[in-house]
């Protein structure tokens, strides 16, 4: 991630040191341009940490890299497709039992996806993006984790008489909210600032079951299952910093 936010500083350093000064042609705004930019910055956990003994606890900060193409079709309204992803996101083990340990619940990247509609606003160099749409993210998870009850030292896990299973499902539909201000370096490149806010549409859940372990291949018997939810994953503002190249796609 430093490696990533340096070269984009000195890429942006010497594309601003290169910059000719104000002509027509570099302030005057494209038609219908395609629009890449790429950011990075801080997602900020939002959504505090509701049901923290199952789910355990979010990092309140994280690392975050984003991609984002756009392409307006009218002088004001455009449409965009983004995608992000997130590393080194791991929280606390969640389930306080000696065989749901750390190595399996923490996350080691997270991500997600999205579409909408944004309004633009261009004077001479500045520009401004608001955007509004939706999308669907994933915290990540570890492994569905199954306990054995009833074997000893030297017993399989086919000796066991019960069974505990544990499922994490962090998979959540989200709605977002953003704005991007830039500053045109040069006909094609902005340097960028971008704010952006996920909304959870859906909860995330731990299903734990406790159930038998017939060995006649019978189907097990369910003697307890309980389902947990929370709001709080998927819930986040993320503030960034970035580099935009644009191009005309309008014959005109």
């Amino acid at each position: 991630m430093k490696r990533l936010f340096t070269l984009i500083v000195v890429i942006t350093a010497m594309l601003a040191a290169n910059a000719q000064a104000p002509r027509d042609s570099v302030i005057r705004p494209f038609n219908r341009p395609l629009m890449l930019s790429v950011t990075y910055g801080k997602n900020i956990n939002t959504g505090g940490n509701e049901n923290e003994y199952w789910f355990g606890r979010q990092p309140t900060i994280v690392n975050e890299v984003a991609f984002r193409l756009s392409y307006m079709f009218g002088p004001r309204w455009g449409i965009y497709g983004d995608f992000y992803f997130n590393s080194f996101s791991d929280w606390n083990p969640p389930l306080d039992l000696e065989w749901w340990d750390e190595f399996n619940c923490g996350v080691r990247s997270s991500g997600g996806a999205g579409l909408g509609a944004m309004y633009r606003f261009e004077h001479r160099r500045w520009q401004l993006y608001a955007r509004a749409g939706a999308g669907f993210g994933d915290r990540g998870e570890g492994p569905d984790l199954t306990h054995y009850i009833g074997i000893g030292d030297d017993d399989s896990c086919y000796d066991a008489k019960e069974v505990l299973e544990a499922r994490r499902i962090t998979e959540v539909s989200y709605i977002n909210f953003g704005v991007t201000g830039g500053y045109r370096i040069s006909r094609v490149f902005s340097i960028i600032m971008d704010i952006n806010y996920h909304c959870p549409l859906s909860s995330s859940k731990v299903e734990f079951t406790h159930k038998t372990n017939p060995h006649n291949g019978s189907i097990p018997k369910i003697l307890d299952r309980k389902v947990y939810h929370s709001r709080s994953w998927g819930n986040n503002l993320t503030i960034s910093i970035g580099l935009q190249l644009q191009c005309e796609l309008s014959k005109r």
